[in-house]
């Protein structure tokens, strides 16, 4: 529960709620990987975060475990 109240509140996921609001309003799939373009606030060294997590996502096919969806 901490977990989802600090992603839809803490001010460094605000780009990731806002992304995932507009591909919504889009009716377009939404996925980890794709939102994970949203995290380059979180991190100080930005970029390699991301790709960092991308990385993680593709290599461990963690894409299959939870498919892109729509809310």
């Amino acid at each position: 529960d901490d977990y989802l109240l600090n992603l839809n509140s803490n001010k460094h996921y605000h780009s990731l709620r806002e992304a995932r609001y507009q591909l919504h309003q889009q009716s377009k799939p939404i996925s980890g990987y794709q939102l994970a373009e949203c995290l380059g606030n979180y991190s100080a060294i930005g970029q390699q975060y991301i790709t960092a997590i991308q990385s993680l996502i593709t290599t461990y096919q963690l894409n299959h475990l939870s498919p892109p969806t729509t809310l």
